[in-house]
């Protein structure tokens, strides 16, 4: 399932870009306010594909048909639940930063590089995307 992998990689990347755009001041508000407008397209995608995912085990189920077809579905309902928690999280992060840049009129967000390089992938997001998708993998944010 390359397609989950890449789709992986490329929300990892997205979610590093923001996470270093909300630490710089000032600049960090219009990037919170990015990160709660993807987040919602996020969202909005990934109920789409568990409703494909979702149909399509329907069907595959209904029509009898191979192991394999079953776990694809599988995997696509799978990637919809993990983009819609992910989303849900990119959404309280955007509010939570921008509600602190507003209340520190925007330099405070020099302080968000802290918990980042706290973090074990430097940026990274807390919650690893893949961990439903890729859970026999070790998953690096890379």
């Amino acid at each position: 399932m390359t397609y989950i992998q890449d789709t992986n990689k490329i929300c990892r990347f997205g979610e590093k870009v923001f996470n270093v755009g909300e630490c710089i001041p000032v600049v960090g508000v219009a990037v919170s306010i990015g990160r709660i407008q993807v987040s919602y397209w996020q969202e909005l995608i990934a109920v789409a594909t568990i409703a494909v995912g979702s149909f399509t085990l329907l069907s595959a189920l209904v029509l009898k048909k191979d192991e394999q077809t079953k776990e694809g579905c599988r995997k696509i309902v799978c990637l919809g639940a993990e983009q819609l928690l992910q989303g849900v999280l990119n959404t309280l992060h955007g509010y939570g930063v921008l509600i602190f840049s507003c209340a520190t009129i925007g330099l405070g967000n020099a302080f968000l590089v802290i918990p980042h390089l706290m973090n074990k992938d430097k940026f990274g997001p807390y919650v690893r995307y893949g961990f439903l998708t890729e859970p026999n993998k070790v998953v690096t944010n890379k």
